[in-house]
């Protein structure tokens, strides 16, 4: 049975911070192809989390497949800052260091442009109505 849960529902901890709840010796393999994290997952807001063990074997990943990864989680977060932040029109480059884990990102103001663009044709017109009224 697969258990499906959303990034917002899920928190990612490296094995090895403060989270020892008795033997933590998840798994001693000696290999580098594998990672060990617990993962926190919430079933509903509100809920308290469920604490799963994971182990990743990277084993067979190429630097393509690496990327491809890491390029479908980055896309992830970018979506939400946007939706938050404004969406950005035409062509984006960013510098994926700057989000790499464990760093913050920069927080920009949204343009003026982005905001408008992220307003509903009603909400276009309410403020069209305020501007012209003086607001």
């Amino acid at each position: 049975m697969a258990f499906r849960y959303s990034l917002c529902d899920a928190m990612m901890r490296p094995h090895n911070q403060q989270h020892n709840k008795g033997n933590d010796n998840m798994n001693d393999n000696d290999n580098d192809n594998v990672t060990t994290t617990i993962v926190t997952t919430r079933q509903e807001a509100g809920q308290p989390g469920i604490d799963t063990n994971l182990s990743i074997n990277w084993e067979g990943l190429e630097l393509e497949d690496l990327r491809a990864m890491a390029q479908q989680s980055l896309v992830v977060k970018l979506q939400y800052l946007w939706r938050k932040n404004g969406i950005p029109t035409g062509n984006v480059t960013i510098n994926a260091v700057e989000y790499r884990p464990g760093t913050r990102a920069t927080k920009t103001k949204p343009s003026i442009d982005n905001m408008i663009v992220s307003l509903s044709v009603e909400q276009k017109q309410a403020l069209i109505n305020r501007i012209l009224a003086g607001m």
